[in-house]
């Protein structure tokens, strides 16, 4: 995955890896059967925006639990290249899964909560996060 499509799976509550693992379910809690006759789908009147900067994302923070969590399947079928990782440090074997991408992505939606957090609480004098910087 590259940092554009971690962002959007993490900005889409509705994110899944594959097609197989989609709920479209009348027990899905968030689905809402239309008020009107009509069959039409309401999404042509919503705004499409592409090439999102990252400062532009906002998203909102909130527990994961019950109905919101997102499991995917797993698929053994991209192995790692075993001639590849001979004589390596364990750095090397940690960097195959945790990629400057997605670091990256971790650190924006860190300070993303960090800076949410400050806005919603009234700081004292004294507070250590005056001094925060992102």
């Amino acid at each position: 995955m590259d940092q554009k499509q971690i962002e959007d799976a993490l900005g889409d509550s509705d994110f899944s890896f594959s097609d197989e693992s989609a709920d479209d379910s009348d027990g899905d809690p968030l689905f809402q059967l239309s008020e009107s006759g009509d069959e039409s789908s309401g999404d042509e009147s919503l705004p499409v925006q592409l090439n999102v900067d990252n400062d532009n994302i906002s998203s909102n923070w909130y527990p994961v639990t019950g109905n919101y969590q997102k499991y995917f399947i797993f698929e053994n079928d991209c192995p790692l290249p075993i001639e590849m990782l001979a004589n390596k440090e364990p750095y090397d074997y940690f960097k195959l899964f945790l990629t400057d991408d997605i670091l990256n992505c971790m650190v924006l939606e860190t300070n993303r909560n960090a800076e949410q957090y400050l806005k919603s609480i009234r700081l004292s004098r004294s507070s250590r996060f005056h001094s925060w910087d992102p």
